[in-house]
């Protein structure tokens, strides 16, 4: 299966309330953290995928968590 990528935030409680309300919606989702840890996470991003089929679904309920 191909993983998509439908977005990234420093804030590991962003990456949480997306994640949690993807499940919500049925869709499965996995975070990689790209973040630099000898700089405290200064640097770089926590990142989260989709598969393909479920990117544009993905996209419009991260689109409706930042109305809310």
């Amino acid at each position: 299966m191909m993983k998509e990528k439908v977005f990234n935030s420093k804030s590991d409680i962003e990456v949480t309330g997306i994640r949690n309300a993807l499940a919500e919606a049925g869709i499965e989702s996995f975070a990689v953290d790209k973040k630099d840890s000898s700089y405290a996470g200064a640097f770089g991003d926590i990142q989260i995928f989709v598969e393909k089929e479920n990117k544009e679904k993905a996209q419009a309920i991260i689109e409706a968590y930042f109305e809310d």
